[in-house]
C-alpha cells in the first residue's frame, strides 16, 4: 500500500503541497535556490546553511515527533517527524523493529535471541539487510533497532529482543546487524541507552503504556557503579559507535544514578559524544522516556518521540525566554538530526515509497528459515533425534503452540506475510513417508497423554508469552499468566513424558526457563520465537535434514533461587525510594560485573544448561592450542576437528580469565572474548584463530577513569561452551608468576 499522500499524487498527477520548488518528499531541491542542497559541501556546512535559513519555530518543530497513533497501529509509520516543504526537508518515517517491520504484513524473523544463538555474525548481517530492505520498501528512513541491552533479569519481558547476556556477543551480533540494515540505506537507531534491564511486575501484558507497577521501566533508577556500567551495559553501544559509526541512539525510559537516561549529561554528552566521538542524534523511547525540557536539551537529547510532551514549541520557547536555554543550544540539538540526515542522504533523495510488491518475500523468508535453523539449540538428546521416518509408524504432535504463530508483543509484534507452522511442516513430511500423525492441542492433559501413549514418538510444543511493558512473573513455563489463561505447559510436559518415553519437547519461548522435567524426556529443543518459517526449520532438525548448531546466548538456571536477583528485592524489581524528577524505585546493581554466566561461575552454582552450550548430531574435538605475540597483543589458535559421522557446524569459543584487581574488586572467572563458527565434514579439521588486544584484556579503573590491564596471570581458554573449555593456558603479565 502506498502512503496516502503518494497515492493521491499518483492519481491527480500533481503535488499535494506546492511551495516554490516542488513537492513534499521530492528531495532537497535546486542548490542555486537552496545552497544547503549543494552536495559539494560537507554535511555540517550544509546544516549550518540550513539552520541560518530556518525560523525558530521551524527548528522547534524538528525536536518532536508528530504522530502518536503510528506507534500503536503502524500507519503511516511507527513514528513520524514532519518535514518542512519550504526548505526541501522530507518527512522522516521511523519503523520498528528488531524482529521485522511492524507495519502491515512483513517477513516475521526469529527473535534476536535466535540470531545470537547462531553465533554467526554474517547471519546477523543478512537478517539486518533483509529487514532493512523491508523498512525501505515500506517507505521508512530509520529503524528502532538493534536492541543492545545485556540481559540481567531472565524474566524481563523484552529478553527475546536482545542478543543475550554477554556484552561481547551482543556487540558483535549487533554490529553486523547494523551493517546489514545500513547497507539498504536505512539509519539504525540502537536501543536502549543506557542501563535498561526490566519492564516491571504486575502490569498488563503487551500493553506498553501500562507497564508493571513494581520496578516499572518509567520509574526505576539503576544504581550502578561506573565499572559495571562501562564493562557490561554500555560496552555494546561503544562498539557500535566506535567500530560501526553508529549515528542514532534511543535513550531509555529509566533513570541511571538518579538522572533520567534521556536527560543525563553524563551519558549523552560526556561519555557518548565527548569520549566515544558519537556524532549523530539521540531520540527518546516512545512516551514518558523524557522527564523534562531544560535538562534534556543541555544533556544532549535531540528528538522527543512520538510526540512532544516536554519538547513542545511552547515549552522550549518559554525556556529560551527565561534564559534557561539559548537558540544556539537549539541549533546544536536540531543540527545533530539534520547533519545525520544529510550524511545518510535522506534529505537529498525523494521519500521511499511503500510498496510490498518490491519486497523479495521468498528471499527474506529463506533468511528467516535459515536463522531458525541455525538458532535452534539442541539441549538434550538421548538417541531420539533425528527421527528416522522409516522406523516409526506414528508421531504425536501435542500442544497448540505447534499450530500457532509465536512471537513477542509490543515493538516486535510483526504480522507475517506467510506462515508455516511446525504442525504443518511435520505433518507434511510424516504423511509423505507413510507415518500417521496424531494431534492434540494439549488443553486436556489426560487426553493429550492418551494420544502420546498411542504413538511411537511424542513431540510436545510449549510456548510462553513475553512482551513489552510487563515482565514474566516467574522463571517457570507455568506462571501466573499461563494459569490465568488456563494453560499448564509444565503439567503438559510431565503428563506426556509419563505416557511416552520417546518424548521430545520443543520450547518456543522468549528467554531462559526452568526445566525441572528434563530428566524425564528424551530430547529438548530450544526454538525461541522461530519466525514465520520456524515450522520447516524445526521439522528439518527433528528429521535430520538440518544438523542442529545453535548455542545458548543465555544460561538456563538450575533453580529460580540461583539467579543473581533471587529473593533480593533491592536488585529486582527494586525498592521504593523517591528520587529526583520522578523515580520511585532504586534497583541496585551491586552484583557488579557478575552478570549471566559470570554470576553462576563466580558463585560456583550448577546450571541446567550453560551459556554457549548446544548439542549436535556429530561430535567435535579441540586440540593444539597455540598463543603467539606478546601481551597484550596476542593471536590464539586451536585445531577443531569433526570427530563424528555427519557434516556439522560448531562455534568455537574463546574465554579469558583476568587477574583479580583486589579482594574487593574481582574479575569474573571467565569472559567471552571471541568466537568462530565453522562447518566441517566428517573427519575434517580446521584452525580457528582469535585476536586479543589491550582493550579485550582490560578492566575499567574507576580511580583513574580509564581502561587498564591488571598485573597478574591471564588465563586463556578455548572450547565448545562456557563450562566445557578443553584447552587452556596461563600467561604472566608484568613479571607475575603463573602456577
Amino acid at each position: 500500500m502506498l502512503r496516502f499522500s503518494t497515492r493521491i499524487n499518483a492519481i491527480l498527477g500533481l503535488c499535494t503541497t506546492v511551495i516554490l520548488s516542488g513537492c513534499v518528499g521530492d528531495g532537497c531541491g535546486d542548490p542555486t535556490e537552496r545552497p544547503w542542497c549543494d552536495t559539494s559541501y560537507t554535511s555540517k556546512e550544509r546544516t549550518s546553511l540550513l539552520l541560518n535559513e530556518m525560523t525558530l519555530d521551524e527548528k522547534l518543530s524538528l525536536m518532536q515527533g508528530d504522530d502518536i497513533f503510528g506507534a500503536a497501529i503502524g500507519v503511516p509509520a511507527n513514528g513520524t517527524s514532519k518535514g518542512i516543504p519550504r526548505l526541501g526537508l522530507n518527512t522522516v518515517y521511523f519503523s520498528d523493529g528488531p524482529l521485522g517491520v511492524r507495519e502491515g504484513n512483513a517477513t516475521a524473523h526469529p527473535s534476536p535471541l535466535a540470531v545470537a544463538s547462531s553465533f554467526n555474525p554474517e547471519l546477523a548481517r543478512q537478517v539486518g539487510k533483509a529487514i532493512g530492505n523491508e523498512v525501505k520498501n515500506k517507505g521508512n528512513d530509520v529503524i528502532h533497532a538493534p536492541t543492545l541491552d545485556v540481559v540481567r533479569i531472565y524474566t524481563s519481558g523484552r529478553v527475546f529482543e536482545t542478543f543475550g547476556e554477554d556484552p561481547y556477543l551482543v556487540s558483535q551480533m549487533g554490529l553486523q546487524w547494523m551493517y546489514g540494515i545500513e547497507s539498504e540505506g536505512i539509519i539504525a537507531n540502537a536501543k536502549h541507552y543506557g542501563v535498561y534491564t526490566q519492564e516491571g511486575l504486575i502490569g498488563i501484558p503487551n500493553i506498553p503504556l501500562f507497564p508493571g507497577a513494581l520496578g516499572a521501566r518509567f520509574l526505576y533508577n539503576a544504581v550502578i557503579d561506573e565499572r559495571t556500567m562501562r564493562e557490561v551495559y554500555l560496552s555494546p553501544f561503544e562498539v557500535l559507535v566506535k567500530q560501526g559509526g553508529l549515528d542514532s541512539i534511543m535513550c531509555s525510559y529509566n533513570y541511571v544514578n538518579y538522572e533520567s537516561a534521556c536527560g543525563s549529561q553524563r551519558l549523552l554528552t560526556e561519555i557518548l559524544r565527548d569520549e566515544w566521538g558519537f556524532d549523530g542524534f539521540v531520540l527518546t523511547d516512545y512516551l514518558f522516556a523524557q522527564k523534562d525540557t531544560v535538562d534534556a536539551i543541555h544533556a544532549g537529547n535531540d528528538l522527543e518521540m512520538p510526540i512532544g510532551i516536554h519538547y513542545t514549541r511552547s515549552k522550549i520557547a518559554k525556556a529560551i525566554a527565561n534564559n534557561e536555554v539559548t537558540e544556539q543550544d537549539i541549533d546544536q540539538r536540531v543540527g545533530n538530526v539534520l547533519h545525520t540526515l544529510f550524511d545518510h542522504g535522506v534529505i537529498d533523495r525523494p521519500n521511499y515509497t511503500s510498496n510490498d510488491d518490491a519486497i523479495d518475500k521468498e528471499a527474506h523468508a529463506l533468511v528467516a528459515q535459515q536463522t531458525a535453523e541455525q538458532g535452534t539449540v539442541l539441549l538434550k538428546n538421548d538417541n531420539l533425534l533425528p527421527i528416522d521416518l522409516g522406523k516409526v509408524n506414528s508421531i504425536a504432535i501435542i500442544g497448540d503452540a505447534s499450530d500457532s504463530f509465536i512471537n513477542g508483543g509490543g515493538s516486535s509484534a510483526v504480522f507475517p506475510f506467510r506462515l508455516i507452522t511446525p504442525r504443518e511442516a511435520i505433518t507434511e513430511r510424516a504423511i509423505a513417508a507413510g507415518v500417521t500423525v496424531n494431534y492434540h492441542d494439549g488443553n486436556d492433559l489426560t487426553a493429550a497423554a492418551d494420544v502420546a501413549s498411542n504413538s511411537d514418538v511424542a513431540l510436545v510444543f510449549v510456548a510462553t508469552s513475553s512482551g513489552e511493558g510487563q515482565d514474566r512473573t516467574c522463571l517457570s513455563l507455568t506462571c501466573f499468566e499461563e494459569k490465568l489463561a488456563g494453560q499448564d505447559p509444565d503439567g503438559l510436559i510431565n503428563a506426556v513424558a509419563q505416557a511416552n518415553s520417546n518424548t521430545a519437547v520443543i520450547l518456543e519461548t522468549g528467554s531462559a526457563s526452568l526445566t525441572p522435567w528434563r530428566d524425564d524426556i528424551a530430547a529438548l529443543l530450544q526454538a525461541w520465537f522461530p519466525g514465520q518459517f520456524g515450522g520447516p526449520a524445526i521439522a528439518g532438525i527433528l528429521f535430520g535434514d538440518i544438523n542442529p548448531s545453535g548455542k545458548l546466548p543465555l544460561s538456563f538456571p538450575e533453580s529460580a533461587n540461583d539467579t543473581l536477583y533471587a529473593n533480593n528485592f533491592s536488585r529486582y524489581p527494586g525498592m521504593l525510594h523517591r528520587g529526583p524528577k520522578g523515580s520511585l524505585f532504586n534497583v541496585e546493581y551491586d552484583e557488579g560485573v557478575m552478570v549471566g554466566y559470570r554470576w553462576f561461575d563466580d558463585q560456583n552454582k550448577a546450571v541446567a544448561y550453560p551459556f554457549g552450550f548446544g548439542l549436535s548430531y556429530t561430535n567435535f574435538s579441540y586440540s593444539n592450542l597455540q598463543v603467539s605475540g606478546t601481551l597484550p597483543n596476542l593471536t590464539v589458535t586451536a585445531t577443531l576437528t569433526n570427530a563424528g559421522d555427519r557434516t556439522g557446524s560448531e562455534s568455537a569459543q574463546l574465554y579469558v580469565g583476568l587477574p583479580d584487581i583486589s579482594l574487593d574488586n574481582r574479575q569474573p572467572p571467565r569472559q567471552l572474548k571471541g568466537f568462530e563458527r565453522v562447518t566441517l565434514n566428517p573427519g575434517e579439521s580446521t584452525k580457528v584463530e582469535f585476536s586479543l588486544d589491550a582493550r579485550s584484556l582490560s578492566y575499567w579503573n574507576e580511580a583513574n577513569e580509564g581502561w587498564e590491564m591488571a598485573n597478574g596471570c591471564y588465563q586463556v581458554y578455548i572450547g565448545s561452551h562456557s563450562r566445557d573449555l578443553a584447552l587452556n593456558t596461563a600467561l604472566p603479565f608484568e613479571g607475575a608468576q603463573c602456577e
